[in-house]
């Protein structure tokens, strides 16, 4: 009877590969279909059981990406239209025949996903664990139409697995500088059961593989709303199915957001080690010009990194990739890009070159609404738009509210009726669910879970969204400082200024040591004295360990307090603070710099051969010190007057600390922060000039 039926190879392939996916979905031991109250009943007894599941599906999705791409090249209606359910039969009923046929005609890509597939249900139903790596399956390195000859699929897989044991090529994954602290955290998603709508939308473009697909979606919402959220959880999503390329968040005040440049080399990092096939053609690319890796112009990064090393590989499952608060971005929040070499922001030139990411890339993109930045992403085939306000999307919010506040305020014993009115005087936000259930469940002194939540529900309805969530922040800080008292408003405004004006976190502990130079009138209040109270407005206000980093937990309660029309009596003015910061700063390296401050034995050895070098930096370089050597700068560059303290401790610093500021840098493998800063300098000082006059010889080193 085999011998009736005459199926090419391909077609072959593809019905054994149907077969055993469906095959390995039989995960009951009883052989039949599994249930979702049966997978719910088994994971909860066995959290192996959770691991493997989780693997089927990653395994599953793989073999759906296999057979989509394949089946573009492999013209399937030349065959007759018979159904899936009357070939998947016909394979059951011909027995070792076709089997034997079936083995003469798969390739190892097949016999690898057939083999991995009953392993894994091997491994639900014995309840252990087994490990699966599908990345040798992701990419095919071939220019030819995939679909030629199965055969080639051989040839590639052989090719990335030579790559992957090849010894030649270099550790490409720890020489890119890529951003410390910019990947996606699971804490900061979805509480399970809310956002569902923008979630299966968002996860449907992102596995859609048809070439015509958007590459982009660009999720736009206002503060609050829970786009980040959204962002993370569908990055960890994504993670957890082991299809996530590469995370990249922006946050204000860290590297991340400082240095958009770095998103490309960071996306290279992930790339190259999640590619093989990436790796070896970005090799040949850096090897022709190593001096890329400390580029810092978008368009070198981009068309190096990124468009030249891609050109000939393609994918058979989408490259997802999350950008979350693109706003965020230096280039976006100042409105004058930083990052020396690049005319455009970095969103302008995200916007612009998306069509040369290849087909199988999909990036989800988050950001508020701002004018620039929804002109860098208009609606067109390269780029989807989503926003937070959508009506089908965001037509469950009030439930989605509704969820978190009866998840924080069960231990409350804030009754129902009470739980309904809070998400429906949160309009919507996110942010102000957040703030106003941590204000009930943390009563100040002097109130209960009760008044809190009466003084929440009684407030005024504003106007709109955004006031509600300032009238909510106003109520919060009201409740702990008497801005009326002139040494409680000095001391809220020392610290939240120097809390908002750092350019990366600090901790408790730098904090407080910056403060020892005030540089004026002299605020010696322990920061932890104030942020104490602000827990639901700040991280790690109440740690043990007080190194760890202080910011606010969102970004609307910065632009809260630096905006006076918002924040009123809680206005925190920045621009004084540059000035306390940048003699803060001088002052800390007057103190503490001098030669050999990592008491090295010798200076005749790079950086690389001192095997202890990284202790030595945590022991002789504290953070407070490390912050002032790379953002003095940055702080006297925010001076908006000549200011003669400040001077004075410029000069001071450039006659006698110079060379050990180097140093410093020198050992932090950060030297082109001189550079950086001396143009800062000498910026700053042709704008006093206006006001003083400032011999050329002031700055000796400025005449180099």
């Amino acid at each position: 009877m085999s011998e009736q039926i005459q199926l090419n190879g391909a077609l072959l392939g593809v019905i054994v590969l149907l077969g055993a996916m469906e095959q390995a979905l039989h995960l009951a031991p009883s052989d039949k279909p599994l249930r979702a109250t049966k997978l719910k009943s088994r994971c909860e007894r066995s959290e192996k059981c959770k691991q493997t599941v989780t693997q089927m599906m990653a395994l599953i999705a793989e073999c759906g990406y296999f057979i989509q791409s394949y089946s573009k090249d492999v013209d399937f209606r030349t065959y007759p239209p018979l159904s899936y359910c009357v070939l998947l039969c016909s394979f059951k009923l011909l027995g070792n025949g076709l089997e034997e046929s079936i083995a003469r005609n798969e390739t190892n890509v097949i016999a690898k996903l057939r083999q991995q597939l009953k392993e894994v249900h091997d491994a639900f139903v014995g309840e252990t664990v087994v490990n699966v790596d599908t990345n040798i399956l992701h990419i095919l390195d071939q220019v030819e139409s995939l679909g030629q000859h199965l055969d080639d699929l051989r040839m590639c897989v052989l090719f990335m697995h030579l790559m992957q044991t090849n010894p030649t090529r270099p550790d490409l994954d720890t020489k890119f500088p890529f951003v410390q602290g910019a990947r996606f955290n699971p804490e900061k998603g979805c509480l399970p059961g809310t956002r569902l709508k923008f979630l299966d939308a968002i996860i449907d473009w992102a596995n859609n593989v048809d070439p015509l697909s958007p590459k982009a979606l660009v999720l736009f919402g206002q503060a609050g709303t829970g786009k980040s959220s959204i962002a993370h959880e569908i990055a960890n999503i994504f993670y957890r199915a082991e299809r996530l390329t590469a995370s990249y968040c922006f946050v204000r005040g860290k590297p991340s957001s400082r240095e958009p440049h770095r998103f490309f080399t960071t996306l290279a990092r992930n790339l190259s080690a999640r590619y093989p096939a990436y790796k070896s053609s970005l090799y040949s690319v850096i090897k022709q010009n190593p001096d890329l890796l400390s580029a810092e112009d978008y368009t070198t990064l981009f068309m190096s990194l990124v468009v030249k090393p891609l050109k000939d590989l393609r994918f058979l499952s989408p490259v997802f990739i999350v950008i979350d608060a693109l706003d965020e971005s230096e280039d976006a929040s100042s409105r004058s890009p930083r990052t020396s070499g690049n005319r455009i922001p970095f969103h302008t030139f995200l916007g612009k070159y998306l069509c040369e990411f290849p087909a199988g890339f999909r990036i989800l993109i988050t950001s508020r609404p701002e004018a620039e930045l929804e002109e860098a992403f208009p609606e067109s085939s390269f780029v989807r738009r989503m926003n937070m306000n959508d009506a089908k999307l965001a037509d469950g919010v009030y439930n989605d509210i509704l969820i978190y506040t009866r998840a924080r305020l069960h231990t409350s014993f804030v009754d129902e009726n009470d739980l309904r009115n809070l998400a429906k005087k949160a309009e919507g936000l996110f942010q102000w669910a957040y703030v106003a259930c941590d204000y009930i469940a943390k009563p100040p002194p002097g109130l209960n879970a009760s008044d809190c939540l009466e003084e929440v529900l009684d407030s005024s309805q504003a106007s709109d969204a955004a006031e509600q969530l300032n009238e909510l922040y106003r109520r919060v800080l009201e409740a702990h400082f008497n801005m009326g008292h002139s040494r409680i408003r000095d001391n809220f405004q020392s610290v939240m200024g120097q809390v908002l004006g750092t350019f990366e976190p600090l901790s408790i502990t730098s904090l407080n040591i910056l403060r020892q130079h005030p540089g004026g009138r002299a605020n010696n209040t322990d920061v932890s004295n104030v942020i104490k109270y602000m827990g639901s407005l700040l991280s790690n206000v109440n740690p043990s360990d007080s190194t760890l980093l202080i910011a606010p937990l969102h970004t609307s309660f910065r632009d809260f307090l630096t905006d006076p029309e918002r924040s009123h009596k809680f206005y925190v003015n920045l621009d004084n603070i540059h000035r306390q910061l940048a003699y803060a700063t001088l002052g800390k390296m007057q103190e503490m710099l001098r030669f050999n401050i990592c008491e090295l034995e010798t200076s005749y050895c790079l950086n690389s051969e001192v095997p202890d070098l990284e202790d030595r930096i945590e022991k002789y370089i504290p953070p407070a010190l490390s912050y002032s050597c790379r953002f003095w700068a940055d702080h006297l560059a925010q001076v908006p007057m000549f200011d003669t303290d400040v001077f004075q401790g410029l000069q001071l610093f450039m006659e006698e600390n110079f060379l050990f500021w180097l140093e410093v840098l020198s050992v932090r493998g950060e030297v082109p922060v001189a550079t950086k800063a001396l143009l800062m300098l000498r910026t700053w000082l042709d704008q006093m000039r206006d006001e003083v006059s400032i011999p050329n010889t002031v700055i000796p080193c400025l005449q180099v």
